[in-house]
């Protein structure tokens, strides 16, 4: 009985070693026709979701009409001088849930590549000499992995409604396309000039303000291009 529990141990200690060697890389037997194990799930990460990711347009989805209504809604009865911040968050979220899709398909690859290393490590000879211990061995196995798929959706899905929740408009890439906008349009400088009297008085004087107005109203380089045209 001893000898017996002992021989299990060891065939269970042998698959687990295999499986977490397969996904290193380290396995005695590495596959030379395919990608398979941790250079498959590498390949899914680093090539299948990046280009899935690449091939989203950032205003895909989004007519100039779309755009219009949700600056004319943010507006409510009053006519729009400046675009309101709540029309951008709201078409920039509506954007940012394109990209839960793509992110679960990623998840379903990632796990569909590990159910391959279960039967890929369940060919040892010791294992397939004792057929329903493997059987069980696999169908134990599998269903870590399908308990594991549940809450590695929701954590993908609480990502992005964590990106849903804030926008971050000072994020670098805002102020690099603010300052892209200046050197496009020289009037700029011009414009939020006459609009800096509108603005309360700043302690540290008009430069501040006129730079908290261009922070705070980047798409006026916009604007004055069209002026200027």
């Amino acid at each position: 009985m001893f000898i017996m529990g002992q021989l299990l141990l060891q065939i269970i200690t042998k698959f687990n070693t295999a499986y977490c060697n397969t996904i290193d890389g380290v396995a005695k037997d590495i596959e030379t026709t395919e990608l398979c194990g941790g250079a498959r799930i590498c390949y899914i990460f680093h090539e299948t979701f990046y280009r899935t990711l690449s091939k989203i347009d950032p205003l895909g989805g989004l007519s100039t009409l779309d755009i219009l209504t949700a600056i004319r809604n943010a507006t409510g009865p009053r006519p729009a001088l400046f675009v309101p911040e709540v029309s951008f968050e709201l078409l920039v979220k509506r954007q940012i849930r394109r990209l839960e899709e793509p992110s679960l398909r990623c998840v379903e690859l990632v796990h569909e590549e590990m159910q391959r290393i279960i039967q890929h490590c369940g060919a040892q000879q010791e294992l397939l000499r004792f057929p329903k211990l493997h059987e069980r061995i696999v169908d134990v196995v599998t269903s870590v992995l399908r308990q594991r798929l549940q809450p590695t959706n929701q954590m993908v899905t609480n990502l992005v409604a964590v990106e849903l929740a804030y926008i971050n408009t000072r994020h670098p890439d805002f102020l690099e396309a603010l300052s892209t906008h200046r050197q496009q349009a020289p009037g700029l400088e011009n414009l939020t000039t006459s609009m800096t009297a509108m603005l309360p008085p700043h302690k540290e004087g008009p430069k501040n303000a006129h730079l908290a107005l261009s922070h705070r109203y980047p798409f006026l380089a916009v604007r004055s291009q069209q002026v200027r045209s």
